[in-house]
């Protein structure tokens, strides 16, 4: 494993720069902190310049350093997992909230689709009821005055029919009156 962490490095080193903000950037940054904290202590002395002989600190201070350099990356490597994983649950929050946001905009329009939907039956409705008491109302009419004209009729016939009949009931009377006259008059008791 040893033999494949120094090519391990060099693709990382190797690597396109990225932006120190950004996700990429923290996700290479972790992962040389990762390679750093596997790889044999005698490797990382010179890292940075800290260290550029074995003679320039006894060992024991090459030794602090190392577990200090250590904690650091392990510390730092930390920090960008957390940062990480912020920005992802940061991302996840927008877009759950996008989502939110879409499905109300959905259901306002499917709302409102309904409700212009019901106020055109209802529109409808009411055009339909009118049109059918005009049509009652015209149909009442028109009864109405077949009524009356049928009662003109009908009085109009009862006072011919009354007229008629005056007239007839005259007649015999004067009939009868002429056929009194033209009777002889009676005799009185004889003697």
């Amino acid at each position: 494993m040893h033999r494949a962490i120094p090519l391990l490095a060099a693709v990382l080193f190797a690597a396109p720069a990225f932006a120190q903000d950004s996700d990429e950037y923290l996700h290479q940054r972790r992962a040389e902190l990762i390679m750093r904290d596997v790889t044999p202590q005698a490797k990382l002395r010179g890292y940075r310049g800290r260290v550029t002989s074995p003679d320039y600190y006894t060992e024991l201070q090459m030794q602090q350093l190392d577990k200090q350099q250590r904690a650091d990356d392990q510390a730092e490597a930390e920090a960008l997992l957390q940062e990480l994983n912020r920005r992802e649950s940061a991302r996840f929050d927008a877009w759950m909230q996008a989502e939110q946001q879409a499905a109300r905009a959905q259901r306002d329009r499917e709302n409102a689709a309904t409700f212009a939907r019901s106020q055109d039956q209802m529109r409808q409705n009411i055009e339909a009821t009118r049109q059918r008491t005009e049509a009652m109302r015209q149909s009442n009419d028109a009864l109405a005055e077949q009524n009356r004209r049928s009662s003109q009729a009908g009085a109009a016939a009862a006072e011919a029919l009354l007229a008629r009949s005056s007239a007839e009931t005259a007649r015999q009377a004067e009939e009868a009156w002429r056929w009194m006259e033209q009777q002889p008059a009676p005799s009185g008791p004889s003697g």
